[in-house]
């Protein structure tokens, strides 16, 4: 149901309840993602429920994404989940053990979170559906709310975005050569708890000024009620948000939710988009999310504590815009001011002499020897940075780089790339996107090797699990990286 229609149904019971209950710390007179009771001056029950039909084939992981996007609720308000009760609906002429693999999957999810299954309630329906009652506790002073954004807080999202349309497109028999991995790109990412990034933005305390989790209103939607409790603007920077693989090309192709159209005029009245703002990108900023990431305004001065405290539990931050002064939202193709750029040493403008004859320079960075050579041979990176300072890293590695160079490339965050802009300074997303495809085809033959009577199903997942981010995150903890 969309948040216009949503808000309209409840208002009856606002006028029989009203402010009736001072422990009732949050209900239903704000747009927040759990209700919130006070039982003490050091506890606080918080409880949420959600349920939805199947977005994948598989029974088990279509389990554990309805058990971890109910949780999230949990997560996104700062509490640790207690408990949870099963809510099935399910047809009469469909085989049982489906529905004992969707329960195993829920089940397996919420151990995972450190809870227990306690009971549940099922019905027959025509169409299988599934959640949770979710039940957690926090301490009522310590609760993340969606109200407190302050102008001059980040603003930061800890999942990329696109399950909406990825999921609509396995559903209207999309069977592209892509589909089977971005579908377990898409499943690894819902399946992922939001527990790890919920500890780690705790650790900010107050310096932590609002929170919630992106699920069916999509980003806009869900940064409209961050908007409208806080008493301030949002400006989000397109080219900063992150996109699960597959999800602009889907959009394109018209494989839309159709709560899509619902969002984009629920938000429409108070958003305004840049000029470069196309009709695909409104598409996937009002696509529902099923277990997105968290959503999250953060002091300004503390944002680098924010994104060290998530990168060291392992989760992938991005710095998607910035609260300010007014109402509603403001979607820009790229944010209004840009930071003054590094300036670029002078041998990345320059050509250099090498055995004879002109190298490129290295803010071409073609994948060739000759620009490795000109690098090398100053022994700092395009922007100046001594490339030395690459040795430990390759000493953990194993392995010496011909092009350190592209090493340093790939260590180099957008975000990075943004702040210091200057000729030869790029971000790692182009030997990302190579990166991945080397990982999953390396990844595939291992398993294919050692799970001979393995399943292809099973292989995705066993896949998906194997190069999420959070096992490379352990791995880059090893080297340390």
């Amino acid at each position: 149901m969309g948040a216009e229609a949503l808000a309209h149904v409840l208002q009856p019971l606002t006028t029989v309840f009203g402010d009736a209950n001072p422990n009732l710390l949050i209900g239903l007179g704000a747009a927040d993602d759990a209700a919130v009771y006070r039982l003490n001056d050091e506890q606080a029950v918080v409880a949420t429920v959600d349920f939805f039909p199947p977005i994948v084939d598989d029974p088990a992981a279509f389990g554990a994404i309805a058990a971890a996007n109910a949780l999230s609720d949990l997560y996104a308000m700062g509490a640790t989940p207690l408990f949870a009760l099963n809510l099935v609906a399910f047809p009469d002429n469909l085989d049982q053990a489906i529905l004992s693999e969707i329960l195993r999957g829920g089940a397996e999810k919420v151990r995972e979170a450190g809870a227990i299954i306690a009971g549940g309630h099922t019905i027959t329906d025509d169409e299988p559906k599934y959640g949770l009652a979710a039940i957690g506790v926090a301490h009522p002073a310590r609760i993340f709310t969606k109200g407190g954004a302050r102008a001059g807080d980040a603003l930061i999202l800890t999942k990329p975005l696109g399950t909406g349309v990825i999921s609509t497109a396995l559903k209207n028999g999309m069977d592209d050569a892509a589909i089977a991995a971005r579908l377990a790109a898409a499943t690894a990412s819902m399946t992922t708890l939001n527990g790890a990034a919920a500890r780690a933005l705790a650790s900010l305390g107050a310096d932590l000024r609002a929170c919630t989790d992106i699920t069916g209103f999509g980003l806009l939607g869900h940064a409209l009620e961050m908007a409208r409790l806080s008493g301030c603007a949002l400006r989000l920077d397109l080219s900063a948000i992150p996109w699960l693989d597959g999800a602009r090309d889907y959009a394109a192709a018209g494989f839309v939710p159709g709560g899509t159209g619902r969002n984009l005029n629920a938000v429409a009245a108070q958003t305004t988009y840049g000029a470069d703002v196309t009709d695909v990108d409104r598409a996937l900023l009002c696509d529902p999310q099923t277990s997105g990431g968290l959503f999250a305004a953060i002091a300004p001065e503390r944002l680098p504590d924010a994104l060290a405290a998530l990168a060291q539990a392992g989760v992938s931050a991005n710095v998607v815009g910035q609260a300010q002064a007014g109402s509603g939202l403001i979607v820009a193709e790229t944010p209004p001011e840009r930071p003054r750029a590094r300036r670029p040493s002078a041998h990345a403008s320059q050509t250099s002499q090498t055995n004879g004859k002109a190298r490129a320079t290295t803010q071409e960075r073609p994948f060739v020897s000759d620009a490795t050579e000109a690098s090398d041979a100053a022994g700092q990176s395009a922007e100046g940075e001594p490339l030395d300072a690459l040795a430990p890293l390759e000493a953990a590695l194993g392995h010496t780089f011909a092009n350190r160079q592209l090493l340093l490339d790939a260590l180099t965050h957008r975000s990075y790339a943004y702040e210091f802009a200057a000729p030869g300074v790029v971000s790692n997303e182009r030997l990302e996107f190579l990166g991945d495809a080397a990982l999953g085809l390396i990844s595939a033959d291992l398993l294919y090797q050692q799970r001979p009577d393995a399943q292809e199903g099973d292989l995705t997942q066993l896949r998906a699990a194997l190069v999420r981010a959070s096992t490379r995150a352990e791995f880059a903890r090893r080297i340390p990286l």
